[in-house]
């Protein structure tokens, strides 16, 4: 498999922990906000033919956009 490097963004200012999954057992990725905009971010490594992530908010999970799919207009530099 070709891997290849995957920016996840996600505007949830009022959030205190953001997690993206692809749904594999143990896999659990933590964003890091940005304190300023309330925007949060990581940057995976991802299998070129992986499908798409969700993202797990303060415990509750809430389905992330495919990978590729173009950005939403209100946060820049998305997937």
């Amino acid at each position: 498999d070709t891997l290849r490097l995957v920016r996840l963004m996600l505007a949830a200012p009022g959030a205190s922990r953001v997690v993206a999954t692809t749904g594999a057992a143990g896999d659990a990725t933590p964003l890091q906000r940005d304190p300023r905009t309330g925007v949060w971010t990581a940057t995976v490594v991802a299998p070129r033919d992986a499908g798409s992530f969700a993202f797990v908010v303060d415990g509750r999970r809430v389905r992330g956009p495919a990978v590729g799919a173009a950005p939403p207009a209100a946060v820049p530099d998305t997937i």
